[in-house]
C-alpha cells in the first residue's frame, strides 16, 4: 500500500515538472503568454496533478496493455479528457481566443505525450510476455449504443448545465453566446462523440468486469475532466463560475463515464 502511495506521488511531481517543462517550451515557440498563475494557485496546481496522476496511474494499473502501447493509450486519454475537449468548450463559449486555444493544446500534447511513458515506467507496467493482450478483442457496440451514449451526453449537459445556470448567469450575460440550437448541436455532433471515443478507450484498456469499468470511466471522466483542471484559479473565470462549474462537470462527467461505459459495454456471454 505504501509503495503504491509513494508511486502516486512520485507521478504527481512528475507531472508537475514536466508540465512546467512543456509551458516553458510553448513559450519559447510561439513568446510569452502574458497570462500567469493567481497568487496561491501553486498549492492548487499541485493537487490538481496529484489527482490527475493518481487516476492515470489506477487506470494503468487496471490496464489489460503494457508498455509503450499502454503509454501511447494514456496520452491519448490525458489530452483529450483533461486538454481537448474541455479547450474545445472555453473556445465556444468565448472564454478565450483561438490563440490561447493553439497554445494550451499545444502544452497539453506535450505534457502527455512525455508523461505518459514516466507513468508507466513509475508503475511497473513495462511490456512482459503474456501480460499485453489486444484491446480490440473487447466487443463493439452497435449503432443504436453509439447513438444512445451520444443522447446521452446530451442530455447530462443539458440538465447539468441548468442546475447550476443561477451562479453562472452573470457571468455569461455579459458575453456573446452562441445560440441554444447550435450549443445543443455542438454537443451532439462534436463533443459528445469525442467523449464517446475516449470512453472506448478507457473500458478497452480495462481487463476487468463491467462493473469495473463502469466505475473508472465514471471516475477518470469526471476527475481528469472536471475536479482536477477546475480545482486551479485561473485568470478566465471567477472563482464562483469556477466552483460552480467544478461541480457542474465533476458530477455530470461521472454520471455521464458511468452510463456510457455501461451502455458500451454488454455484458460477457
Amino acid at each position: 500500500m505504501l509503495g503504491r502511495v509513494l508511486r502516486v506521488l512520485a507521478a504527481g511531481v512528475v507531472l508537475t515538472v514536466v508540465q512546467g517543462a512543456a509551458a516553458r517550451l510553448v513559450d519559447a515557440l510561439l513568446g510569452p503568454s502574458g497570462v500567469a498563475l493567481r497568487p496561491g494557485a501553486l498549492g492548487w496546481v499541485a493537487l490538481s496533478n496529484l489527482l490527475t496522476a493518481a487516476m492515470l496511474a489506477w487506470l494503468a494499473a487496471w490496464s489489460r496493455l503494457t508498455g509503450l502501447r499502454l503509454a501511447g493509450w494514456l496520452a491519448v486519454v490525458l489530452f483529450g479528457i483533461a486538454t481537448f475537449n474541455n479547450l474545445i468548450e472555453a473556445v465556444f463559449f468565448h472564454v478565450f481566443g483561438v490563440a490561447e486555444f493553439v497554445r494550451y493544446v499545444l502544452q497539453g500534447a506535450l505534457t502527455a505525450a512525455a508523461f505518459a511513458p514516466v507513468l508507466v515506467f513509475i508503475m511497473g507496467r513495462r511490456a512482459s510476455a503474456g501480460r499485453a493482450r489486444a484491446a480490440a478483442a473487447a466487443s463493439r457496440p452497435g449503432p443504436w449504443r453509439l447513438a444512445a451514449a451520444d443522447l446521452l451526453y446530451l442530455a447530462c449537459y443539458l440538465g447539468a448545465g441548468t442546475a447550476i445556470y443561477p451562479w453562472v448567469r452573470e457571468f455569461y450575460l455579459d458575453r456573446d453566446q452562441p445560440a441554444q440550437l447550435l450549443v445543443a448541436a455542438m454537443q451532439l455532433f462534436f463533443r459528445g462523440p469525442i467523449f464517446i471515443a475516449l470512453t472506448l478507450f478507457v473500458v478497452r484498456m480495462i481487463d476487468g468486469e463491467r462493473w469495473e469499468r463502469v466505475l473508472v470511466a465514471g471516475a477518470a471522466l469526471s476527475v481528469v475532466g472536471g475536479v482536477a483542471p477546475l480545482l486551479i484559479p485561473n485568470p478566465y473565470l471567477p472563482d464562483v463560475v469556477r466552483w460552480a462549474h467544478l461541480f457542474e462537470v465533476g458530477l455530470s462527467n461521472l454520471a455521464y463515464g458511468a452510463a456510457a461505459a455501461w451502455l458500451l459495454t454488454p455484458p460477457r456471454p
